[in-house]
């Protein structure tokens, strides 16, 4: 993992840093970090590369922007938010935030 917020870990601000391995991982209960302009070049690992992420407590959710992520090895995988209802991926009920990312393979 390059940084693994879960087990409740909250409230991280995570950013302008270099990783790597893969980017972020937030899941069983992690919320409210923000993982902003960071460097990802990630390795083929178990799949989860830029981002993994799990739903959120509602009212509660995480911000991943201004990012950049190399991938390292032929894959279509950018990362996992199949957790997450797509349809509230910038709504209230998780306030999952994503923008401006940029992506490379």
């Amino acid at each position: 993992q390059g940084v693994d917020n879960d087990d409740g870990s909250s409230y991280y601000n995570i950013y302008s840093n270099v990783i790597y391995g893969e980017g972020l991982k937030q899941d069983y209960g992690g919320h409210d970090s923000i993982y902003k302009n960071n460097l990802n070049i990630v390795r083929k690992y178990d799949g989860q590369n830029c981002i993994n992420t799990w739903p959120f407590i509602p009212g509660h959710g995480h911000v991943f922007e201004d990012n950049r992520c190399i991938i390292n090895y032929d894959t279509s995988e950018y990362g996992n938010v199949a957790g997450c209802d797509p349809s509230n991926l910038d709504g209230e009920k998780y306030q999952q935030h994503m923008r401006r990312n940029k992506y490379y393979t």
